[in-house]
């Protein structure tokens, strides 16, 4: 019994022992441990590339097709294009016709036919014919639009054109030039990480402003809009759908797109008829319009206004219009192209107030009206006002009215700045018949200072007065001296041969 104490006695000491010593360390626990190595995040890379007959053509300035010599029947033979993804990720890509520009009595685009050939082909039998110029220019594709493609794929086209066997003789001397545009952006092709394939469906496109390349996604109304760039508050323009849609919403009474920033992003050939952005009797636009330096190709206007008909119908006070091109406009009031409608112009018809043109220019087009017609603006209509002309050009352009018209303004009621303007190769015609029309080299005196009065007038006589109106100016017909005194006599002429109405001035 003794012993058995003695043994529990031990035994408790120690335990005793052996937690003291436990309190004076740490605890150790079991471990393991593994590392994932080697993770990296890489964006990848959407990169297209248009290929000819072996030969890379992504922006080049080298014509595909050049031929002055097309005749009833002849084609360009086989050519092979080649769209190719040279990134890593799937694309969706557009190919077409861009900058369409034609020449001559009559449109050859009309008779330029497309067609799908098999490789190798040397012959047009079984053809597959995809439109002519035209169409598929008006179309915006080449017969093929949304293609999805692989990366590290390519597909291959073989296109002709030929020029119909059965065109007339009207097609002789026409011509056209257009360039050939592949467009892509992501295609919804790739998951995330929930197994969706739709996530960049509404991946934007690239397009270019002034330079600056952005991507831009179509908006809510019809206008497109900077996507990479929340702080940009600009409707951009890039095809005829969106300016449409421009000229609709500018043209509700009190629209605030009607004083708002707009930029073309992208060259607009224009398929039909087009009614004036902004009109009196609705909305003015008194907004900025960039013109991204691209152009508006094939404008025709013909609208039966009898006043302000143009791109623009009305422009107010602070509205800026800039870095924009027009390229083979015709505006004019009916198809028969009689000089009628008043307050005609390409590029606007009224600007009221402080309006400003920058670098905008006019090529190869017409215009047609009565009175007030020029080939950027029709009529400076508020005398309270200044149009300023910068860097802007008319050039290989016909205007046709009977009086009041000049290369850039018909009728200035205001101040007018001009900087840095040319003319080069601007033809008048004349809107009525000739007897009508004298060329004045005379003077007026006004308020002590004698005037030159010098170019061709239009006259018209009324009862015993014989009225001159200016018809025609280099720049523009100025109204300073014109209706301030009804009775004011040209000197030199008949004292019945009053000056009615502006002088020419021939800058």
């Amino acid at each position: 019994m003794r012993n058995t104490k003695k043994s529990l006695v031990a035994s408790g000491i120690s335990v005793i022992v052996v937690i003291a010593m436990l309190l004076g360390t740490t605890f150790a626990w079991f471990t393991d441990s593994v590392v994932n190595q080697g993770n990296k995040i890489q964006a990848g890379t959407l990169d297209i590339e248009l290929w000819k007959d072996g030969v890379n053509i992504s922006d080049s300035d080298t014509p595909v097709f050049d031929y002055n010599l097309w005749e009833p029947g002849y084609s360009t033979g086989l050519t092979q294009f080649k769209v190719v993804n040279a990134g890593s990720l799937y694309l969706e890509y557009t190919l077409a016709f861009s900058n369409v520009l034609s020449s001559g009595t009559k449109d050859i685009t009309e008779v330029l036919n497309v067609y799908s050939v098999q490789d190798g082909a040397t012959s047009l039998e079984g053809a597959t014919k995809l439109g002519t110029v035209k169409e598929l220019a008006e179309s915006g594709s080449i017969g093929v639009a949304d293609a999805v493609l692989a990366p590290k794929s390519t597909d291959t086209y073989n296109l002709v054109i030929q020029m119909d066997p059965n065109a007339g003789n009207e097609y002789q001397n026409a011509q056209v030039s257009f360039d050939i545009a592949l467009i892509a952006k992501q295609a919804d092709v790739e998951t995330d990480g929930f197994g969706n394939s739709d996530y960049d469906s509404n991946a934007p496109y690239p397009f270019t402003v002034n330079g600056q390349v952005m991507f831009l996604n179509k908006g809510d109304n019809g206008l497109w809009q900077n996507t990479q760039d929340p702080a940009d508050q600009t409707n951009y323009v890039v095809n005829e759908e969106s300016l449409d849609a421009l000229r609709d919403l500018v043209n509700v009474k009190n629209s605030a797109v009607a004083k708002s920033d707009i930029a073309l992003a992208a060259d607009i050939t224009l398929t039909g008829n087009f009614e004036p952005i902004g009109t009196g009797s609705t909305s003015r636009f008194q907004g900025t319009f960039d013109g991204g330096n691209h152009q508006i190709i094939n404008l025709s206007a013909v609208n039966g206004l009898s006043y302000g008909n143009a791109f623009f119908g009305d422009l107010v006070s602070g509205a800026v219009i800039k870095n924009l091109t027009f390229v083979g406009a015709d505006v004019k009031y009916s198809a028969s192209g009689s000089a009628s409608g008043n307050v005609y112009g390409i590029v606007a018809g009224y600007a009221y107030g402080n309006v400003t043109f920058e670098n905008v220019h006019v090529k190869n087009s017409k215009v047609t009206g009565y009175g007030k017609v020029g080939a950027l603006l029709g009529m400076a209509a508020d005398k309270s006002g200044t149009t300023t002309l910068i860097n802007c050009s008319v050039e290989d352009t016909t205007i046709k009215s009977v009086y009041n018209s000049g290369a850039f303004i018909g009728l200035a009621q205001n101040e007018v700045e001009i900087t840095n303007c040319t003319s080069n190769n601007v033809t008048w015609t004349r809107g009525d018949s000739d007897s009508k029309y004298v060329m004045l080299d005379s003077s007026v005196t006004y308020e002590g200072e004698k005037i030159a009065v010098k170019g061709w007038y239009w006259t018209y006589p009324y009862g015993s007065v014989t009225y001159h109106y200016a018809a025609w100016g280099d720049y523009y017909t100025d109204y300073d001296y014109g209706n301030v005194d009804p009775s004011l006599p040209l000197e030199g002429l008949g004292p019945n041969d009053v000056l009615a109405d502006g002088l020419c001035h021939n800058k």
